[in-house]
């Protein structure tokens, strides 16, 4: 258990790694490449209309994508191949 003093000590703590925190996060969304596309009226526009570099880092943030060994010997595209699954 613990005492008052000790309680008040690492509350104070507590809240100091806290505030950390937040800033920590408040700069990431600032700098998240998902802002301007989070915030647009339409962001499936804007995504579309983004560059290709920002596509894909707007995938790698959001989705894990993993390609599946497919048959020796296939030389067409297979849709099941492909396991994409969100990232949380």
């Amino acid at each position: 258990m613990l005492d008052e003093q000790e309680f008040v000590s690492t509350k104070r703590d507590i809240k100091a790694e806290m505030a950390v925190i937040k800033k920590k996060m408040t700069a990431a969304a600032k700098t998240s490449v998902l802002t301007p596309i989070s915030t647009a009226g339409d962001p499936a526009a804007v995504f579309l209309a983004a560059d290709l570099d920002i596509q894909r880092q707007v995938i790698d943030v959001l989705l894990r994508v993993v390609l599946l060994p497919t048959p020796r010997g296939t030389s067409s595209f297979d849709p099941t191949s492909i396991n994409i699954e969100w990232r949380q």
